[in-house]
């Protein structure tokens, strides 16, 4: 038998740091205690704290450790008393050592290391640019050694006492001629960084074997000038550095990103610190331009990249088709839309087809209102469903049930509800059914409607329907075809979806009858997708 309209009865609710340093006040090497007292130098003040008595070493920051009696100590002036330890140092200040006792005193024991998490590495180097001292890294610290007085340095250059790399030094009596001065300019006038060597008649009477200094002879006393930087020189270009004059591999000659005397177009960047060399960049600004409008140009471990930055690139204004930053093409517009489906026709996806049933009398999934049943049987094994216009089978892929709103002749209100839940990112909503749709008037007089509607966890209406039909877009006489993806509608829902994150929805399949002239709305192949973009 074919299946017809039923109504249904229940209605379904759906400082002084290493050692070395007693003469900062002119008392190292001098004893202050009684005639016969040694000289033992006192150096080990402790930073941060007064060092136990032992010569008095450290009392005060900078001070030498006077030699004497020291405090509190079993010996007195002129005794051999051993002095007492230094003592603990402060957080992150270098051992201290104790200072001598008077009469050969034996020197305090150094005090032991603060602590204070001083790094092991100094990130920055220590390197001083100073041929006369040595560089060393301690205890995060740079450390900087005068080398020994006629240490060779810099071109045909020696270290004088203040641990300066100088011309010449005053080695000789009279006119005898100096150290670093020629027979024919044998004295060495000045000191320091000044001192040159005079007697000269000519210019050659100056050379100096230094390819990066220009020398004149000027009444008597050499001139001395250097050579711009980048100037070319055996083995090099100079360094154009005053009083350090030296032929190196290249000189920082060009601002950023033109290339350095010395370099090459590959690596056009000069890095003059410690032993000059040319890399592709030092910084970002010695990276050429791409001429992309959204790369940064970067320089990482001295080479260049252009990395693509999204933030340079303009709001496109649609939150799926966001402007990305492509390294080659510059912004373009790129798709990040995800589609989801919420409801798909197979009965693990959500029921769609109606093919699966609650055990009463409904499709699982859906919550039927209105007192009528909504879901039938009409498949092609049965006689269908007897609608406005006779029997209507399920003629379209899916199965054998269908929903039927309206068919009534009364007036009524009727449908069946589906839950779902927005993704967060939701931005819009397509809903995509097969119809067959028929009438007994297709004319406006007709006041039959069918809707699909999105409804709040209240089910309440959501916005204008996504999907409006009526007995005008029906079928009429013995037509009675199905029209698959007849209802194809998308909604843009991005504002509710953001307001009600976590939140339940529903789509929902409403109808509304007068009750004159009946009209069916048979569905099938119900399938809710969301689309996403984050």
């Amino acid at each position: 038998m074919g299946s017809s309209r039923h109504f249904v009865a229940l209605s379904f609710a759906g400082l002084c740091v290493v050692s070395g340093c007693g003469n900062l006040i002119g008392l190292g090497d001098y004893g202050v205690a009684d005639g016969s007292g040694g000289n033992g130098a006192g150096t080990g003040n402790v930073a941060g704290m007064s060092a136990l008595a032992g010569g008095a070493a450290g009392e005060a920051i900078g001070e030498g450790g006077l030699g004497g009696v020291p405090e509190e100590s079993a010996g007195s002036a002129g005794e051999s008393g051993a002095s007492e330890s230094g003592g603990t140092s402060g957080a992150g200040a270098s051992s201290g050592t104790g200072g001598s006792g008077a009469v050969s005193g034996a020197s305090g024991t150094s005090g032991t290391a603060g602590g204070g998490g001083a790094p092991a590495v100094c990130p920055n180097g220590c390197d001083d640019a100073n041929d006369c001292t040595t560089d060393s890294c301690v205890l995060g610290a740079c450390m900087h050694d005068a080398l020994p007085l006629g240490s060779a340095c810099g071109v045909s250059r020696t270290c004088d006492a203040q641990a300066q790399c100088v011309r010449c030094r005053d080695t000789a009596a009279g006119t005898a001629q100096d150290f670093g001065c020629t027979a024919a300019a044998p004295i060495c006038l000045g000191m320091g960084l000044d001192a040159v060597c005079a007697g000269c008649t000519t210019a050659t009477d100056c050379a100096d074997g230094n390819d990066c200094t220009s020398e004149t002879c000027s009444n008597g006393k050499c001139v001395f000038v250097t050579v711009a930087a980048g100037t070319a020189c055996t083995g090099g270009v100079c360094n154009g550095t005053a009083s350090a004059e030296k032929c190196v591999a290249c000189a920082d000659t060009a601002a950023s990103p033109a290339q350095d005397a010395g370099c090459t177009p590959a690596k056009p960047a000069c890095d003059p610190s410690g032993t000059a060399t040319c890399y592709e960049c030092l910084s970002n600004a010695d990276c050429a331009t791409d001429n992309v409008s959204c790369t940064l140009e970067t320089c990482t471990n001295h080479q260049c990249s252009h990395v693509a930055t999204d933030s340079k690139c303009s709001a496109s204004g649609d939150v799926c088709l966001p402007n990305k930053c492509d390294p080659v093409q510059d912004c373009k517009k790129v798709d990040i839309s995800v589609q989801k489906a919420l409801v798909g026709i197979g009965s693990t996806q959500g029921n769609g087809g109606f093919e699966q049933s609650d055990g009463a009398s409904a499709a699982a999934g859906w919550a039927d209102f209105g007192g009528y049943r909504i879901v039938y049987n009409c498949g092609p094994s049965t006689s269908g469903c007897s609608g406005t216009n006779g029997a209507t089978t399920t003629g379209t892929s899916g199965g054998d049930f269908l929903a039927w709103l309206g068919g009534t002749s009364m007036a009524t209100t009727t449908g069946t509800n589906h839950l779902i839940a927005l993704p967060t990112g939701t931005q819009k909503l397509q809903v995509i059914a097969d119809i067959n749709f028929q009438t007994k008037n297709a004319t406006a007089t007709n006041k039959d409607y069918f809707e699909v509607r999105l409804l709040d966890s209240s089910k309440t209406q959501v916005g204008a329907a996504l999907y409006k039909a009526s007995n005008m877009n029906a079928q009429t006489g013995s037509a009675r075809s199905w029209t698959a993806n007849a209802i194809n509608a998308t909604a843009d829902v991005s504002a509710y979806a953001a307001a009600h994150v976590g939140e339940d929805s529903y789509i929902s399949l409403w109808s509304s009858v007068d009750a004159s002239l009946t009209t069916d709305f048979f569905i099938d192949n119900v399938r809710v997708t969301a689309t996403i973009c984050q």
